[in-house]
């Protein structure tokens, strides 16, 4: 580039200033698409970006899709977990046996949000752990 100026300076100074003007004129061009250039290259990366961040929320989309499908309603594992550390403390407690009786899992939804239990099919007994949309523990 500093030799492309010297060489204008060379020109002007020889009287050749129109050959001057039109290299100068080549040079404005030049960058002017250059510019054009890096404007669409920086748009197409904000692009990519985009596409980045919406592939990462459909990924998370899909995970909770799928932990849904998996438990039967839509629930994380941390707290399907303590339900079932629930019910079965509930059958240790009340019917004095190890692992999983067996539950009903209920849902009711109302005006104030939606109400969650599961109940136990030998004796009836009802475990809350949704109350008014809110979790009973964590």
């Amino acid at each position: 580039m500093n030799d492309k100026i010297n060489e204008l300076f060379y020109k002007r100074e020889n009287h050749r200033a129109e050959e001057a003007i039109t290299e100068i004129t080549d040079i404005i061009h030049g960058l002017m698409k250059q510019n054009d250039a890096l404007k669409q290259e920086n748009e197409q990366l904000k692009s990519e970006h985009y596409k980045d961040e919406e592939i990462t929320r459909l990924k998370e989309q899909i995970k909770l899709q799928q932990e849904s499908m998996t438990y039967g309603f839509p629930i994380t594992k941390e707290r399907y977990e303590k339900i079932m550390e629930l019910c079965k403390k509930h059958e240790w407690e009340k019917h004095g046996r190890k692992g999983n009786g067996y539950f009903n899992y209920c849902f009711a939804e109302t005006e104030i949000g939606t109400f969650g239990w599961a109940k136990c099919c030998d004796c009836g007994e009802e475990i809350k752990f949704l109350e008014a949309d809110k979790w009973i523990f964590g």
